[in-house]
């Protein structure tokens, strides 16, 4: 059998002997014995290269003869020809260590194992530490190695460093599939139990369980926090739930879609609960809006298997919050239904008879209706931010969404003391931080009749209409209008509509939806009682030109400004255009 051959053969009984390895350290023993195997090796070692500690660690030895008197198993790099192996990637071959003494240590080991001939070879792998390996043989005699036995060492050491990277990429995979079977059964059961009734205090348990960091829980529907994982949880769930609350709402409506894809975020709690905190995000959203999410607690330090369990309890949070969310609008779905029949007269008694929530409105009640400015917050979102507020008040109270309106109904004897307006205030406290902007509130007091109902609907609409034309906000009353709000209070729209029109209708038509010259003329002689040299200074005009407007406007539109009665008729219709909506229908 030629030599070639022999290389050969002893290759791939090498091959099959290194692949049966069941870890990492198999692999290297079974390389370490079948090297020495029907060869002139009599024994080797397989090191790892310890830049850290400037040694060359021995991880692998195998020798055929039954003791070896005062081996090392450690060498310093500075001496060791593995840390130039590793470096070169290339064998070195020392051709008789008893009398070569250009590496000290193997000189020293030699005198006493009485090696002869040393070839050390870079492995092209490492180790589970991630140090890289080396392999060194030794023969009792001195050999000769020549290229096609280097040749047939190098592809040996290769086959070694192929078949642990082999085995370290399977058992990772084969790690990564176990992980994956677990996690996949935890998802499955807590789905499974999300679905009949799972609570968020329960999802706590199971990420104690589960998970290796802490985690913190957010409900904005309810704005809750719920935290796990902590030395101390309760006072973590104070700093959330109180002084930090606000900044972990930003954190969680700022978070963008993705499994834990916003970088890190930081909480600032407060000293005394332990300072900041670095977040890992995911986001749970209904629509547009976000509902709630999960917080991993450990910014890098988290790993890949906290981040798919964390990914895992994620879905089954959705799961919670989105039946929540959905039960939350249609019980809102169904009070604003109740609420618009109430407000817009489509009642019937024997609903009222029949419905368990017209109990309420037997009772003296006081309305609270707030108008967003803006489409920045949902009505829902806004809905449970007022919820909240009530209660935390412990207040009784019937919320709904009517026509884009926030309806609020509260026990009359609640506003006793002036709560009610302390409780409003605060909401719109915290409905102007959401939208960053003041909404309108409007408030109806003593609904003690079913009809005082929709009396107080039709009166929110007009001062909300009298707001949004004149850029008001904030608590809005009929004094707010003035004398001629109070006024236009106590008018019909219709009967309010057709005066305006009889009086100024004809000029306003005739010059258009702008104020032309003469509805400029005919607003400044009212407010100087029909005397012309005024409105000239005010216009910069001769006073002739005034005087001709004043003759125009009583010839083509019969308006006689020098007439003390039809002044007031002009002033009264001037300022009620002001209040009521042009072309309003009648209620």
């Amino acid at each position: 059998m030629s030599r070639e051959t022999n290389y050969l053969e002893r290759l791939g009984e090498i091959a099959r002997i290194v692949h049966e390895g069941r870890n990492s350290q198999d692999v290297l023993e079974r390389m370490a014995y079948a090297i020495c195997f029907d060869s002139p090796w009599q024994s080797s070692s397989i090191m790892a290269v310890d830049h850290r500690h400037q040694l060359a660690h021995e991880v692998a030895h195998f020798s055929r003869t039954q003791a070896e008197l005062q081996r090392s198993t450690a060498w310093r790099l500075s001496t060791s020809p593995a840390l130039h192996a590793v470096e070169r990637g290339k064998p070195i071959v020392i051709r008789d260590a008893l009398s070569d003494r250009e590496y000290i240590e193997y000189w020293s080991d030699a005198q006493v194992q009485r090696y002869r001939t040393v070839v050390v070879l870079p492995l092209r792998s490492t180790d589970d530490e991630g140090r890289p390996l080396a392999m060194s043989i030794h023969a009792f005699e001195v050999t000769e190695v020549d290229e096609d036995m280097l040749s047939y060492l190098v592809t040996c050491a290769d086959l070694a460093g192929m078949a642990v990277e082999k085995n370290r990429a399977f058992n990772a995979k084969k790690t990564a599939n176990e992980k994956l079977s677990e996690l996949l059964a935890l998802q499955q059961s807590l789905v499974l139990q999300a679905l009949r009734e799972t609570s968020i205090d329960t999802l706590i348990d199971l990420c104690r369980r589960h998970l290796g960091c802490p985690v913190i829980l957010v409900d904005l529907m309810l704005g809750q926090a719920h935290c796990g994982g902590f030395a101390d949880n309760d006072r973590i769930g104070r700093a959330c739930n109180g002084p930090a609350w606000r900044a972990l709402e930003q954190i969680f409506t700022t978070a963008k879609a993705g499994k834990f894809q916003n970088g890190i975020r930081r909480l600032d709690l407060p000293e005394e609960a332990g300072g900041p905190l670095e977040l890992m995000v995911q986001a749970v959203q209904a629509g547009k809006e976000t509902i709630g999410g999960i917080a991993l607690v450990g910014g890098t330090a988290l790993g890949e298997s906290e981040l798919q369990t964390g990914d895992a309890i994620w879905i089954v949070l959705s799961i919670v919050l989105l039946k929540n969310h959905i039960g939350y609008e249609a019980r809102t779905r169904d009070s604003s239904e109740f609420l618009a029949d109430l407000f817009e007269g489509r009642m019937t008694p024997q609903r009222l008879e029949r419905d368990p929530r017209a109990a309420v409105l037997r009772s003296p009640n006081r309305i609270l209706a707030f108008r967003l400015p803006s489409e920045t917050v949902s009505l829902t979102a806004a809905s449970r931010t007022i919820s909240r507020q009530l209660q935390a008040a412990g207040a009784r109270f019937l919320l709904s969404v009517v026509n884009q309106f926030l309806v609020v109904i509260l026990p009359e004897e609640a506003a006793a003391g002036g709560s009610t307006a302390a409780l409003g205030d605060r909401i719109l406290a915290e409905l102007s931080r959401m939208m960053r902007q003041m909404p309108i509130l409007v408030e109806i007091p003593e609904c003690s009749q079913f009809a005082d109902y929709e009396t107080g609907w039709r009166r929110i609409q007009r001062l909300t209409d009298w707001a949004e034309r004149n850029q008001r906000n904030g608590r809005i009353s009929v004094g707010s209008a003035g004398v001629l709000g109070l006024l236009a209070e106590g008018f019909d729209y219709t009967l309010a509509t057709e005066f305006c029109d009889n009086i100024l209708g004809p000029l306003r038509a005739a010059e258009g939806v702008g104020k032309g010259v003469l509805q400029e003329t005919l607003e400044l002689l009212v407010g100087h009682g029909g005397r012309p040299q005024p409105v000239a200074d005010a216009l910069g005009i001769h006073i002739t030109t005034v005087r001709y407007r004043i003759q125009k406007l009583k010839d083509q539109f019969g308006i006689d400004i020098r007439d003390a009665g039809t002044r007031f008729a002009v002033e009264m219709a001037l300022r009620l255009s002001g209040v009521l909506p042009q072309g309003r229908p009648a209620f």
